[in-house]
């Protein structure tokens, strides 16, 4: 320590370092990001970091996930982590099932001029009562 008087005159002293120290402690939890540790803390000034723990295992979630129908693809989804947000496994697509999906090729299932055509003439044929069978054998209209 050093004594300054108004003077100008200055001194200095030595003082001996304590041995003793208290330290505070503070736990910084681990996360599944971070790892956790203690920070300990004297009053004195002086710290340390120590007693580490390991990282925690992510928290999964399945998200996005989606089932296939016969016109759509599906997706098995995604497995993230609902804490921190991390992506863990990325899905896949399933693809559309296709069942139940008229493949019918007929004209009755035709678009533009040929498939105005026949909605035409399937009018005037439900019009006169006539139950009309597509050339498939199946009844889609």
């Amino acid at each position: 320590m050093t004594y300054t008087c108004v003077c100008g005159d200055a001194y200095t002293e030595t003082i001996a370092k304590t041995t003793d120290h208290t330290y505070a402690a503070v736990v910084t939890a681990p996360t599944c990001s971070e790892q956790g540790f203690t920070t300990y803390t004297c009053e004195c000034g002086d710290s340390y970091i120590g007693d580490y723990v390991a990282k925690l295992a992510h928290t999964e979630v399945l998200i996005n996930k989606k089932a296939a129908t016969a016109t759509e693809d599906g997706y098995t989804g995604d497995i993230v982590c609902s804490v921190c947000g991390a992506e863990i496994e990325k899905g896949e697509v399933i693809a559309a099932t296709g069942e139940g999906v008229n493949n019918c090729s007929h004209m009755c299932h035709k678009d533009g001029f040929f498939g105005f055509i026949w909605k035409i003439i399937n009018f005037f044929q439900k019009l006169f009562g006539i139950n009309p069978v597509c050339e498939c054998g199946e009844r889609h209209y």
